[in-house]
Order: C-alpha cells, then sequence, then structure tokens
C-alpha cells in the first residue's frame, strides 16, 4: 500500500472562527490547493474550527472527513469549536475517537488551558488487503506536567492498536529536547515505532509537529510544506510504503 499522508496545524484564530476567509485570502481554498497539488491520500489536521470545516468541505468534495468536536450537541456550531478531523479518500473501516485527560480542578483546568479537552483521532484504513491504523492527536500546550498526563494516555491508546502499521502524526507542542517527548520517544521505540527526521522546523524554529510510523513502513519521500501565509504551522508531507 503506497500512501501520501500529512499533518497541517491550521491555526484557531478569529478569521478561522469567520471559516478562513477575509478580503485578503481564502484559507480554506489553499488548504485544498496543496492537498489536490500534492494528491494527498490522507491528512491529519488540528485546531479545524467548524465554520472552516464547512468551507474546506465545499473544496475537497473527492473527501470524507472523520472526527468529532470537542464540544457536541448544541454547543457543536459555536465558532471556536475544534475538531482533529482525519481527511481522507481511502476505505476506513473503523473509526474511535479519545478525550486526553488534564485536571480536575476548575481553577487549574483554566490556568492550564485544559477546560478545552484535547483529542485523539484513530482510523483504520484498508487497501490491497492491507490495514494499517492512522492516529492523529494535539496534545497541551501548557504546562510539562499536563503533557505528562496526557503522553502516559496517549501511550495507552497506541497499545491497543499496536498489532497494527501505525501512523501517527499531529501537533505535540514539544520538540525532541523535551524531557516528556524524550520518554515518548523511548516507549514507542520499545513497540517497534518510530519518528520520521523531516531535517526542517514547523513551528518558528522549533519542529513540534510530528510524524512517527512502525519500523516496517518505509519512507519514499518528505516535504516540509511552507505555509507561512496560511497558518503558524508548517505542514508536513511523506510519501509512504506500507
Amino acid at each position: 500500500m503506497n500512501l501520501k499522508i500529512a499533518t497541517f496545524n491550521i491555526k484557531d484564530n478569529f478569521n478561522s472562527y469567520c471559516g478562513g476567509i477575509s478580503k485578503k485570502i481564502n484559507r480554506p481554498l489553499e488548504y485544498s490547493k496543496i492537498i489536490n497539488d500534492n494528491r494527498i491520500d490522507v491528512i491529519a489536521t488540528q485546531e479545524l474550527t467548524s465554520r472552516f470545516t464547512k468551507n474546506l468541505q465545499k473544496y475537497l468534495t473527492k473527501y470524507s472527513f472523520y472526527g468529532k468536536y470537542r464540544f457536541s450537541k448544541f454547543l457543536k456550531f459555536i465558532p471556536y469549536n475544534e475538531n482533529n478531523d482525519i481527511i481522507t479518500t481511502k476505505n476506513v473501516i473503523n473509526m474511535n475517537q479519545y478525550k486526553l485527560p488534564g485536571t480536575n480542578k476548575i481553577m487549574e483546568s483554566i490556568k492550564h488551558k485544559t477546560i478545552f479537552k484535547r483529542l485523539v483521532n484513530i482510523l483504520i484504513i484498508e487497501e490491497e488487503h492491507k490495514k494499517v491504523c492512522i492516529i492523529n492527536t494535539h496534545l497541551s500546550s501548557s504546562s510539562q506536567i499536563i503533557k505528562n498526563i496526557q503522553i502516559n494516555k496517549l501511550i495507552n491508546i497506541i497499545e491497543e492498536y499496536k498489532n497494527y502499521p501505525i501512523i501517527l502524526m499531529g501537533d505535540f507542542n514539544m520538540s525532541a529536547f523535551n524531557n516528556n517527548y524524550k520518554k515518548f520517544l523511548k516507549y514507542m521505540d520499545k513497540i517497534g515505532i518510530k519518528e520520521v527526521n523531516i531535517n526542517g522546523s514547523t513551528f518558528k524554529d522549533k519542529q513540534i509537529d510530528h510524524i512517527l510510523i512502525s519500523n516496517n513502513i518505509k519512507v519514499k519521500n518528505i516535504k516540509i510544506i511552507d505555509c507561512s501565509n496560511l497558518s503558524d504551522h508548517h505542514g508536513i508531507v511523506l510519501e509512504i510504503s506500507v
């Protein structure tokens, strides 16, 4: 199975609340051009707000969007409601979603910005009688204590799917020098998952967006997509063979 995969942090800001369209730029249109021009099969998104999602769907008519919002029911369509949708043209046979823990104390959750739950989305896709597990997440940008809690939960989730070839993508809000991330990589190595070295930065002068893959997945090509006019994050595109 040959796949083109990508991760993009769309950027949660006022423009996204308004659908990503202004007099200067149509961001959903520009992202759709990147996706279509690069013929990307699977896209992991972060900070994708409800109105931005609707506009992006207009341009990506051949793609299906998989994921749920942080808030559901009557709060679903508030402008700053986010999802971590996985967008794909591939055959999806299973989907799941988890919420990452923060703190149970109200004041601490406000302080550490964990009142808005972080998400982990899971897709199992099948092609050519092969199955692969796609995992997309966006970890907290707050304290290292919260990041450690969320990393431990993420490890438990990955354990449930480790019998599949795994592709893990997302905004970890941690560089390779972060102690929590080092611990995470050490555990991933034990279960046969490695980080893809992209040799570049994705946020300012750091790489906090990461792609990890099972050892039996081969990387054929790596590309960093300059999204400086669209987001505060650059995108990563990989061509792989499963």
